[in-house]
């Protein structure tokens, strides 16, 4: 399994806009400082996709979490690939790593740093943006329902999963 995290902000990302010619449109708004959603997600080769949501930054508790999630429903070994990041590698994680239940059942291997585009779970992102493009949200609440109803649609259609993956340079 293919796993990341990604962010996505109250503040729309624009595909598209409209301006004068050779006016460079600018839109304006705090990205920092908007609401967001942020999403950990896991996509393996046969299509099947996991996702777990939080409006907190993504830390060691839950990465845990949704390490101990994926071993719930995915029966046997599970070999986990994922980015560098530093919540990837902290105290909380090489903690479940040394129970003997997850020690047989769970292996993690780093992607090299600095290449994100070598997991194919960004395809996965890079999907759901282009879906969220030029969307404007009111609330938090509603991006959140967006995000849920967008990632059980993306659940349902395996076939689509794989093909977000095979457009993938490592697939």
């Amino acid at each position: 399994m293919f796993v990341d995290e990604s962010s996505f902000h109250l503040c729309t990302h624009h595909l598209k806009t409209f301006a004068p010619i050779g006016q460079t449109p600018v839109v304006k708004g705090k990205r920092g400082q908007s609401p967001r959603h942020l999403v950990i997600g896991a996509v393996s080769s046969e299509g099947r996709s996991y996702f777990h949501w939080t409006s907190d930054t993504v830390t060691g508790a839950s990465i845990v979490a949704f390490l101990k999630t994926l071993l719930r429903y995915w029966p046997g070994k599970l070999r986990i690939i994922w980015d560098n990041a530093p919540v990837h590698r902290c105290q909380a994680v090489r903690d479940l790593l040394r129970h003997p239940e997850v020690q047989g059942r769970l292996r993690l291997e780093a992607l090299p740093p600095y290449a994100p585009e070598l997991n194919p779970a960004e395809a996965v992102w890079s999907w759901l943006k282009r879906r969220c493009a030029n969307r404007a949200f009111s609330t938090a609440l509603a991006l959140g329902e967006w995000l849920r109803y967008a990632t059980q649609w993306l659940k349902r259609r395996r076939e689509q999963v794989k093909q977000l993956l095979r457009a993938s340079p490592i697939h």
